[in-house]
């Protein structure tokens, strides 16, 4: 290890001379406690003061040298650890999803409207009373299933939309997705593809994600949001109707004839008699008697609560 004498000190400190300064401290040498004893205090607090800038410069560049050193799939991981603690651990009950809020809307005995005012954003309680208020006239339904139905998922309908969903700024999205899509948006061919696609990328799984914008085949694109890895149930039910919602109203405000289909449902609620479907259908079929009444569906509706919300928030009412 090079050290100095103190009569070898030049007047100006070089970043060298510093350099070999703290290596002689830290070591606490004899020829450093000798250097030290000769120093004048100005020449102590001026050691110290580029010491210190030293010090931050050597942070610094330690802390660029992990970043870069730090891989996709780290920064991955470190994404999906982070949703999957959020809807887990931390999620406050405060940030409720649509699916939720649907559910509250339903329990009218627990969720007292002062319940709820207590609990909620303003908007989301006056959403959930204005629910309330429809659903205490006589509720009618507008039943659909099947891809030729407009309202269906796999109805083919083209629409730009956003490429990410789920990270909180566009630096972000950029890093997560990682060169595979545009930053922006993008053409979807249906409201499906726009969900599975947006489902592997929740997930970052962009080779799936890639497979699924590369065909307009509805049934392909479903079997493919089968496959999705690092998929997480509880990360999905907490993004799944948002991510619905965002595609949908994409899909009904870029296609007029859509948008006036969805438009001639007022005064009713959407309903999808989709008999294997318990999500996002009622898990009936539009003959079942049990369709008729919302308190014996045996699904949650998801997507007909969705188109509806999406027809009251264009029309302004239900």
């Amino acid at each position: 290890m090079k050290q100095i004498k103190y009569n070898e000190l030049p007047e100006v400190l070089t970043a060298e001379i510093v350099a070999i300064l703290m290596d002689m401290e830290k070591q606490q040498t004899s020829e450093w406690r000798e250097l030290y004893r000769s120093m004048s205090f100005d020449e102590k607090n001026k050691y110290y003061e580029l010491k210190n800038i030293r010090e931050k410069e050597l942070l610094q560049k330690e802390k660029a040298e992990k970043e870069k050193n730090i891989t996709q799939e780290d920064s991955d991981n470190a994404f999906r650890s982070f949703w999957v603690r959020y809807v887990n651990l931390d999620k406050h009950h405060s940030d409720i999803t649509f699916e939720e809020e649907l559910e509250v809307t339903m329990d009218k005995a627990f969720y007292t409207p002062e319940k709820i005012k207590e609990l909620y954003s303003n908007k989301v309680v006056n959403r959930i009373l204005f629910r309330r208020e429809y659903l205490n006239n006589e509720e009618l339904f507008t039943f659909f299933w099947a891809t030729k139905s407009p309202f269906s998922q796999w109805h083919s309908a083209h629409f730009k939309a956003t490429t990410f969903i789920g990270a909180a700024n566009e630096e972000a999205v950029e890093k997560l997705l990682a060169g595979a899509f545009p930053v922006s948006e993008q053409r979807y061919s249906s409201a499906e593809q726009f969900m599975m696609y947006h489902k592997a990328m929740l997930f970052l799984d962009r080779t799936t994600a890639k497979q699924i914008m590369s065909t307009n085949d509805v049934r392909n694109i479903k079997e493919l949001g089968r496959q999705v890895k690092h998929f997480d149930e509880n990360v999905w039910k907490y993004h799944r109707s948002n991510i619905v919602y965002e595609g949908n109203k994409a899909k009904f405000t870029q296609n007029e004839a859509l948008k006036e289909a969805l438009l001639a449902t007022q005064g009713t609620t959407l309903v999808e008699a989709a008999p294997n479907d318990t999500i996002w259908g009622i898990g009936l079929t539009q003959d079942d008697v049990g369709a008729q009444r919302r308190e014996t569906w045996s699904g949650k509706n998801l997507l007909g609560e969705i188109l509806t919300q999406i027809r009251v928030e264009l029309m302004g009412e239900y």
